[in-house]
């Protein structure tokens, strides 16, 4: 039996503030991101699908335990506060997958954020509301799904690398 790789989700390098980018008639801009783990990535566990009894399965589930995700939000939009949309995106390729046609991340919020889901290259909405302070922050635990026929079988671990990115409405 092979040793389940490492879950990685969380790679702060990712969520470094590179400036704007254009989507649609709003312009967005990427928020820098940290999280309460201290470290720059996050360690999950991963099940297969077969635990749970579903055979002929290989649908494999990391679960990243609960976490404090915080969002710095840059002056423009909280002085005067205004009416915001941030968005969590997911790249099309990740490191250790061989193709991610099958990697769906879903999250469970304390509140602040929604809860959703999306597809690798999708994007979905994760706040909207009016930014009042210089960080949005909030319980976050994420659950990823994928094929593991999808995943590098030479890696020993996947790097999922969130986009947080912010638009006034």
């Amino acid at each position: 039996m092979t040793r389940p790789p490492l879950l990685a989700p969380m790679l702060l390098a990712a969520a470094l503030a590179l400036g704007a980018t254009q989507a649609s008639a709003q312009q967005t801009e990427r928020l820098t991101a940290t999280f309460s783990t201290g470290r720059a990535f996050a360690q999950g566990e991963w099940e297969t699908a077969q635990l749970r009894g579903a055979e002929g399965n290989d649908m494999v589930i990391g679960r990243v335990p609960a976490m404090q995700l915080r969002l710095a939000i840059p002056q423009r939009y909280t002085s005067p506060p205004k009416r915001v949309r941030i968005y969590i995106s997911l790249p099309q390729i990740a490191l250790g997958l061989r193709a991610s046609g099958s990697l769906e991340l879903s999250w469970q919020s304390g509140g602040t954020f929604l809860p959703g889901k999306l597809r690798a290259g999708q994007r979905a909405v994760l706040f909207e509301g009016i930014a009042s302070s210089s960080t949005l922050s909030d319980t976050i635990a994420f659950l990823i799904h994928l094929s593991g026929s999808d995943m590098d079988a030479n890696l020993d671990r996947v790097d999922i690398e969130p986009i947080y990115e912010i638009e006034a409405l």
